[in-house]
């Protein structure tokens, strides 16, 4: 983000090769991770149980990041729109 320092994120953005981590078969273990109700499905809660714990967020926080990301909370995710989003996430160099 050009502000003098380099995050974590970005550094790993930076380093990881782009294709094996996005493989088909790390996004299926990834999937199958955050599909906690095991229905072929991820929802925000999913994601929240895994990344924070289920702990409460900044409703306002959670919004913006989401909106970012172009999805709401009331969406479900199948595998494919998933695999969609973890790719959007990563430019490729």
């Amino acid at each position: 983000d050009q502000n003098g320092s380099i995050e974590y994120q970005e550094f790993m953005r930076a380093v990881c090769d782009k294709n094996k981590l996005l493989s088909d078969d790390n996004l299926k273990l990834a999937f199958e991770l955050f599909d906690t109700h095991k229905n072929g499905c991820v929802t925000w809660n999913d994601i929240n149980t895994i990344v924070f714990k289920g702990k409460n967020m900044n409703e306002e926080l959670i919004n913006d990041y989401l909106s970012e990301l172009g999805i709401t909370k009331d969406q479900v995710m199948d595998f494919k729109v998933f695999c969609e989003l973890m790719r959007s996430l990563i430019p490729k160099k």
